[in-house]
């Protein structure tokens, strides 16, 4: 725009000088005009004032798998959360990767999710791994304030993961435990935790 009001000001003093004046004035009286009204405020989602919006973000911090009776490998995490779909769903993408003793680095975890409220207005997570079949799981929130989702991992079987968001929303703790009788009794076998590196 400022180009064309150039063009047009350059033409005017080549062919009519005596019209700078209202040129000037009118080129002031634009650049006086209110701001665009997309700077207005709009009411907030459904999503935004749930429990999970303050997963919104990027994390790092580090996390343990149980591998086996009595062995755990350590793995350096990254989350990011980002708003979609005009802030009606979260965007989660989860990184672990684990050195060996040569240095040599590798992809243990790879996971996506999305989380929204669905048709039936309950928070659920949509999540994705390479390996693994689509997983679609209510997100609830515990007595304690802690949200918790899972889903049935064999005949029986059921996997679980608990998280809760500490220091005024800067530190994101989880851990996944897993039950081979229908939730009477459940073992750990994953934790981590993680911190704010950037606001979402």
């Amino acid at each position: 725009m400022h180009t064309a009001r150039r063009f047009v000001l350059t033409l005017a003093l080549t062919l009519t000088p005596a019209i700078i004046p209202t040129a000037a004035a009118q080129d002031t009286a634009q650049s006086a005009e209110p701001a665009d009204a997309d700077t207005e405020t709009r009411e907030p989602t459904a999503l935004e004032e749930s429990p999970v919006a303050v997963m919104a973000g990027s994390w790092e911090g580090t996390g343990v798998y149980q591998t086996g009776p009595g062995q755990s490998e350590e793995v350096s995490v990254t989350e990011t959360a980002q708003w979609r779909l005009g802030s009606n769903a979260i965007l989660v993408n989860g990184i672990g990767t684990a050195t060996d003793d040569d240095g040599t680095e590798r992809t243990v975890h790879d996971a996506v999710g999305v989380i929204r409220y669905d048709e039936e207005g309950k928070l659920v997570i949509h999540a994705f791994k390479a390996d693994a079949a689509p997983i679609v799981s209510e997100i609830k929130v515990l007595d304690d304030g802690r949200l918790e989702w899972g889903f049935e991992s064999g005949p029986n079987q059921t996997i679980r993961f608990r998280l809760e968001f500490q220091d005024d929303g800067n530190t994101w703790h989880e851990t996944g435990e897993f039950s081979p009788n229908g939730g009477e009794t459940w073992f750990p076998f994953f934790e981590m935790e993680l911190k704010r590196v950037e606001e979402g």
